[in-house]
């Protein structure tokens, strides 16, 4: 009866050994770490935009457009290529004022915003200056 219990004993001892090593995660490598990236700006991306409203879509369309092509052409001269300039939003729709006596129209508002980039850090006054004398009335980021 001493052996069987001496038995007992020995396999409850060897059973919770086994069982304490289970939960024992085996190859698997733990690693942390952190990093930091400083480096010099090689291009400035600008967005600038115009929104203008005119009594009809056709003229805020036309409107619109010579705008768009002025800011273009001032672009061409300060050297940026057309591939460096993209449009990002455009949009046309009729504005109106909504009161208790009803709906009245305001007008047609265009709205276009151009992104545009230079690898010439030193251009981005001179393109948001000549943005703005060629119709721009707003930048958005740089």
């Amino acid at each position: 009866m001493k052996k069987v219990f001496i038995l007992i004993i020995l396999l409850l001892v060897s059973f919770s050994l086994f069982l304490t090593g289970c939960g024992e995660e085996k190859g698997v490598i733990e690693s942390s770490g952190a990093s930091e990236l400083t480096y010099t700006p090689d291009m400035v991306e600008i967005s600038v935009g115009y929104n203008i409203i005119k009594p009809t879509a056709q003229e805020a369309q036309s409107s619109a457009s010579e705008i768009t092509n002025k800011i273009i052409q001032g672009l061409k001269l300060l050297n940026i290529p057309e591939s460096n300039v993209k449009t990002e939003s455009l949009s046309l729709y009729e504005e109106k004022d909504w009161s208790s006596s009803g709906q009245k129209s305001l007008g047609w508002r265009a709205n276009q915003v151009i992104q545009i980039k230079s690898y010439d850090l030193t251009q981005a006054g001179t393109i948001i200056d000549n943005s703005v004398n060629n119709g721009a009335n707003q930048i958005n980021y740089i």
